[in-house]
């Protein structure tokens, strides 16, 4: 990013769902060390934890499943 001219980095991880050591690690420390090193700014988005509206995705998710698998037995 900082050899193509960019300012910042924003980082979204989308595989820990949850906050834990290893994804703070990984995706707050470690990156924003990297950035800093390249003289970028950096910003880490949120992770979802149970936020409402990934629980309320989630509940459509499994719900939608447990509908599928009811017809498939049908």
């Amino acid at each position: 990013m900082a050899e193509s001219g960019g300012k910042a980095v924003v980082v979204c991880d989308l595989l820990s769902l949850t906050e834990n050591v290893e994804a703070i690690f990984d995706c707050r420390i470690h990156c924003r060390m990297k950035a800093e090193a390249c003289g970028l700014e950096f910003v880490s988005t949120e992770f979802l934890n149970d936020s409402a509206d990934y629980m309320d995705a989630l509940v459509e998710l499994i719900h939608e499943r447990m509908k599928q698998s009811e017809e498939r037995k049908s």
